[in-house]
């Protein structure tokens, strides 16, 4: 991909990070249960950020983590 495309992506991601941050600002505010799957969201995403699979939340990288020894 070219960067220029890559850029425009990382883009529109960044405005979709801002707009979920506020959803889920409201959603705790507000006592709503989307709080609690927009969190639910992150978890890959945060998992990918730190190297891990984008299809695997951290708790399942630790568990297979943990099953073979590794920290």
């Amino acid at each position: 991909m070219s960067r220029l495309v890559l850029l425009g992506l990382w883009l529109v991601c960044v405005l979709a990070s801002a707009v979920a941050a506020i959803w889920m600002l409201i959603a705790v505010l507000s006592g709503s249960k989307r709080a609690w799957r927009l969190a639910v969201a992150h978890d890959p995403l945060a998992n990918a950020a730190f190297g891990g699979n984008e299809d695997e939340t951290i708790s399942i990288r630790a568990g297979k983590a943990a099953r073979a020894g590794e920290r």
